[in-house]
């Protein structure tokens, strides 16, 4: 069995609190947004977060007996899970906006990709690629 480090799901919840902290930030001033610790996105992206966690752990237990079905599986729950953080931003950039301005709310969003790429980085530094030949 792959292991995949300890540390790994750590970074899902480290980068809701930079997310978190982004958005504290981009929206700084507007008193009619929720307590960001309890606010929807947020939750919503630690759901899909642990969603990701729970694949890999999957994933690393799997990894060294993989076969066609596990890999094609794998590759079905990955995309399903980046279609996921790709349509919650795409639910909320109009909810932001009803409180913060466009410029802010495109703040956000940037903020939020280059977090989710950071993660990706760093779990695909963690997680071995796929022998064929196994």
């Amino acid at each position: 069995m792959t292991q995949v480090p300890a540390n790994a799901k750590r970074l899902s919840r480290v980068a809701a609190l930079l997310l978190l902290a982004a958005l504290v930030h981009a929206v700084a001033g507007s008193p009619q947004l929720p307590d960001p610790g309890k606010a929807p996105y947020i939750q919503e992206t630690i759901k899909v977060n642990d969603d990701r966690w729970a694949m890999i752990k999957d994933y690393a237990a799997n990894h060294n007996a993989m076969i066609d079905q596990l890999a094609q599986d794998y590759m079905k729950r990955s995309a399903a899970i980046d279609r996921q953080l790709t349509d919650l931003r795409i639910k909320y950039v109009p909810i932001f906006q009803t409180v913060v301005s466009p410029k802010k709310t495109a703040q956000w969003y940037q903020i939020d990709r280059r977090l989710d790429l950071l993660i990706n980085l760093q779990l695909a530094a963690l997680i071995p690629v796929i022998d064929p030949n196994k």
